[in-house]
């Protein structure tokens, strides 16, 4: 195996450890204007798509 693979490894790991600082900062500042996030009640089952054409 050659080194490429791992270097992509790396930056994406990168990549997601910047998105997680955004993704935070985002949400204190939805906090910040009332709109945490929704940690009560059940379990997710799954996701709602809707699609458009």
């Amino acid at each position: 195996m050659n080194g490429e693979g791992r270097r992509r490894e790396r930056a994406s790991a990168r990549s997601q450890a910047r998105s997680k600082l955004l993704r935070n900062a985002e949400e204190e500042l939805e906090a910040k204007l009332g709109f945490d996030l929704f940690s009560e009640g059940e379990t997710r089952l799954g996701w709602l798509l809707s699609f458009s054409s």
